[in-house]
C-alpha cells in the first residue's frame, strides 16, 4: 500500500491544480513558471479534449498531469493524438519516483480516450533529473522513447519595415487560410488539423499575417498573445545571464535579443504561431512583420517553436538574434509490450508551440 493516491480531477480540485501549476518552476537558461487564471489551465483550443489527474498525500497535493487529445495530421491523414502535459510534482515530493510511476498509471486508468496506446510528452532538455528518471527503465515505469529535439526560439520584438509581400489578414481570408494551412501541413506530423479558427481563444483574424504572390497565399504566421489567461513568470536566470542582464537589456535593440525582466515579473511574450511557408525568404519576411507587430503592441518577446529537422530552423536562427529554449519530445507507452511509433513517422514534424 502507498500513502499516495491519484484521482481524476474535478472542480473541487481546482485550488490544488492552481497551486501546482503556478508554483512549479521549469528549468533552463531562464527558469519559468507558467501561470494561468483560475479555471483556465486547458489548452486555448476548443477542439482539444482535456482532462487531468491529481495526486494527494493526505490532503496535500503531490502532483498532477493532464492528457490533451489533439486533432492532428499524422501519417498523411487526420488522427487524434494524445499528449501528456502539465506534468508537475510538488517540490517536497520530487525525490519520490513512486509519484511519477503511480501518476502515469493513473493517467492510463482515468484519462485514456480512444488513444492509439501511446502518448507524446515534451520535457525541457535542461531538466536532466527528469530525463534521467524517465529514461532509466525502472520497473513499473512507462516506457519513454526520445523522438526529436524541439527548439523554442525567443526573439526580441523590434521595429522593422513591413515587407511589401506581407499583409494583415481579414475575416474574409480565414477559409482560404485554413485550407492553405491544412494542405501545407498534411504531411507535417503533429501539426494541428484546423476546422475553424474561431475555436482558438485570444486569436482573431487581425492576429494573422499573410504572404502573397499575385493573390496566391505563399505563407502565414499569427502573433498569438495568450495573456492574461496564460502568463510566463520569471523565477531566475543562469548565473552568467543574471550577471549581464542589465547589459543585455541595454543593447537588446541592437543585438535583437528580448529584454529580460527582473525575477518575479511577467515575461511579456507572444507566440509566433502557425508559421507555414515553403521558402526561408518568405519565412524571414513573415517573422520580421510579426516582430514589428509585437513591438507595436508593446510585447517584448516573441517565441517560435521548430523541430530540429525543420528546414526553417537554421536560416531563421542565422537571420535573427535569439535565445533557444530546448525540449525533447518523447513517445510514451504504459505497456512495455505495446508497439511504439517509428521515429521515421515524425520526420519534418510541426508542433504548434502555443498549444504545448
Amino acid at each position: 500500500m502507498t500513502p499516495y493516491h491519484f484521482k481524476k480531477a474535478d472542480q473541487g480540485d481546482q485550488p490544488a491544480i492552481d497551486q501546482l501549476l503556478n508554483t512549479a518552476i521549469m528549468p533552463g537558461w531562464i527558469s519559468l513558471s507558467y501561470q494561468s487564471a483560475a479555471g483556465h489551465h486547458a489548452p486555448l483550443w476548443a477542439d482539444v479534449d482535456h482532462n487531468s489527474i491529481i495526486g494527494y498525500h493526505g490532503e496535500t497535493p503531490t502532483g498532477m498531469a493532464s492528457c490533451s487529445v489533439f486533432p492532428c495530421h499524422f501519417q498523411g491523414k487526420r488522427q487524434r493524438l494524445a499528449w501528456f502535459n502539465q506534468l508537475r510534482i510538488a517540490t517536497r515530493f520530487q525525490s519520490k519516483p513512486v509519484i511519477l510511476r503511480d501518476g502515469m498509471a493513473a493517467i492510463h486508468t482515468h484519462l485514456r480516450q480512444n488513444d492509439p496506446g501511446w502518448y507524446l510528452v515534451s520535457i525541457v532538455a535542461d531538466n536532466a533529473r527528469a530525463r534521467r528518471l524517465v529514461q532509466a527503465g525502472l520497473p513499473g515505469f512507462p516506457r519513454f522513447e526520445p523522438l526529436f529535439r524541439y527548439h523554442s526560439l525567443a526573439f526580441g520584438s523590434r521595429r522593422y519595415q513591413h515587407p511589401k509581400n506581407v499583409r494583415h489578414a481579414t475575416a474574409h481570408d480565414m477559409t482560404n487560410l485554413r485550407n492553405f494551412l491544412n494542405q501545407q501541413s498534411q504531411h507535417r506530423p503533429l501539426s494541428p488539423y484546423i476546422t475553424d479558427f474561431g475555436s482558438f481563444q485570444n486569436l482573431t483574424p487581425q492576429d494573422f499575417l499573410i504572404a502573397e504572390d499575385n493573390g496566391t497565399i505563399t505563407g502565414t504566421v499569427a502573433v498569438w498573445q495568450q495573456s492574461p489567461e496564460k502568463r510566463m513568470i520569471v523565477h531566475g536566470y543562469t548565473a552568467q545571464l543574471a550577471r549581464f542582464r542589465p547589459v543585455v537589456n541595454l543593447f537588446s535593440r541592437i543585438i535583437n535579443l528580448p529584454r529580460l525582466p527582473p525575477e518575479g515579473h511577467e515575461l511579456s511574450n507572444a507566440f509566433l504561431s502557425f508559421l507555414t511557408t515553403c521558402t526561408s525568404q518568405i519565412a524571414k519576411d513573415l517573422v520580421r512583420a510579426a516582430l514589428n507587430i509585437a513591438h507595436q503592441r508593446g510585447v517584448a518577446m516573441a517565441t517560435l517553436g521548430l523541430a530540429q529537422d525543420d528546414k526553417l530552423l537554421a536560416p531563421l536562427c542565422k537571420a535573427f538574434g535569439h535565445r533557444d529554449y530546448e525540449s525533447v519530445i518523447y513517445a510514451v507507452t504504459l505497456s512495455p509490450d505495446h508497439p511504439m511509433p517509428l521515429k521515421d513517422d515524425f520526420r519534418n514534424s510541426k508542433i504548434e508551440i502555443g498549444l504545448l
